[in-house]
């Protein structure tokens, strides 16, 4: 920082100052997410390119007040990181010469923390979809408890961008805005922060690490998904695969599914992709089979069998996590989240269009309207 004077005034103050948030550049993620599968029978990270996302870091070392941000956050979740160290139980099922560094989650030190953000930022797009703005990533007990982590979890906090006059009120009552946050809209939503302590382990576990270093967080956004414009409903449905070829919810699930009337379309015959999405965004007429196509959150189409399923249940949701089987016999399966837009024209997200009187994740539309009920953020 310089100043020069060009004259003496006596009650001058020079200030030196420096940059809090500094947002990194843009990266990336993976997508992955962890998925236990019916009986466990999966538990593994499987890619999910519905949950792929862009991430820039904003600040390390400030942890967020979450009661003077509770309109914001969306949830707080364990992330049960090893950080580096053998699992309790390791010992107990494995051979002497086995190496527990080849689990998923152990991965320690500085490498922990990129592999953290991108498993966090995943999850928080499983659990809230592109309401999701701002991450919070705390791995501190991890460097000390990672050998337990089931007792000691870390934490994965899903912040949304709401309105800067809400930053400080304790409720929840009016929908996330889906602006893209700029430096300033970052900057007052870490006025609720508070520096961490400064802290450098001592023990064996933990020497030398500042601790300082092991919370971070982020602005993300979410991939956009691919969509089809449905000429006939002059509406857009939005797509992308939940998971991975050849994963699905099993046959039970199918079944209760159907019989709970979630599943509004199950047909065979259907030739390609765009003829099954189609007939997720058309209906009837009449109820119940109207609303279930405004709630439409999951697809499934195997190409093979040319077999078509349209449900508003959401099966990347983690309360489905024990119902999904790897089939890989059935390399043409595959398992989509949609999102039903009516009236709206993909194509842009620099706009979103807003569902009158409606809340939830099928309430807002990256898009253009084509109708003069909806209306148009800029």
């Amino acid at each position: 920082m310089r100043a020069r004077a060009t004259s003496v005034v006596a009650s001058a103050v020079l200030y030196s100052a420096h940059a809090v948030l500094t947002r990194g550049r843009k990266l990336f993620s993976n997508g992955n997410v962890f998925v236990n599968g019916r009986n466990y029978g999966v538990a593994r990270y499987v890619r999910s390119p519905a949950s792929k996302g862009q991430v820039a870091h904003l600040v390390a070392g400030w942890k967020q007040d979450a009661n003077a941000a509770a309109s914001m956050l969306l949830s707080t979740n364990d992330l049960y990181a090893y950080m580096g160290h053998e699992p309790s139980w390791w010992s107990a099922v494995s051979t002497p010469d086995a190496d527990y560094t080849m689990l998923p989650d152990t991965v320690g030190g500085e490498a922990a923390v990129p592999y953290w953000r991108d498993v966090c930022m995943a999850l928080c797009f499983r659990r809230h979809d592109d309401d999701v703005e701002v991450i919070e990533v705390d791995l501190r007990l991890g460097l000390y408890h990672g050998s337990d982590p089931q007792a000691n979890p870390s934490r994965c906090s899903c912040y949304a961008y709401d309105d800067l006059a809400k930053v400080d009120r304790n409720d929840s009552s009016s929908l996330p805005s889906h602006s893209a946050p700029n430096d300033l809209i970052l900057t007052s939503f870490l006025r609720s922060a508070s520096l961490v302590n400064h802290y450098r382990g001592k023990n064996a576990v933990d020497g030398g690490l500042l601790y300082r270093q092991y919370i971070n967080t982020y602005a993300v956004h979410r991939d956009d998904w691919d969509e089809l414009f449905v000429e006939a409903q002059q509406s857009t449905i939005f797509h992308k695969q939940a998971f991975e070829t050849e994963y699905a919810p099993d046959l039970a699930a199918l079944a209760a599914d159907a019989a709970s009337g979630n599943t509004y379309y199950n047909e065979t015959e259907i030739n390609d992709l765009n003829a099954c999405l189609r007939e997720c965004a058309a209906h009837s007429g009449v109820e119940p089979a109207l609303t279930a196509r405004m709630n439409a959150s999951s697809m499934i189409y195997d190409a093979e069998y040319l077999h078509c399923i349209c449900t508003t249940t959401n099966w990347l949701d983690l309360a489905h996590d024990d119902e999904i089987i790897h089939v890989p016999a059935r390399p043409e399966l595959r398992t989509y989240r949609i999102k039903f837009c009516p009236g709206v024209a993909g194509g842009s997200s620099r706009s979103v269009v807003y569902r009158k009187n409606v809340k939830g994740a099928n309430a807002v539309c990256m898009g253009m309207p084509v109708r003069r009920s909806f209306f148009e953020q800029p």
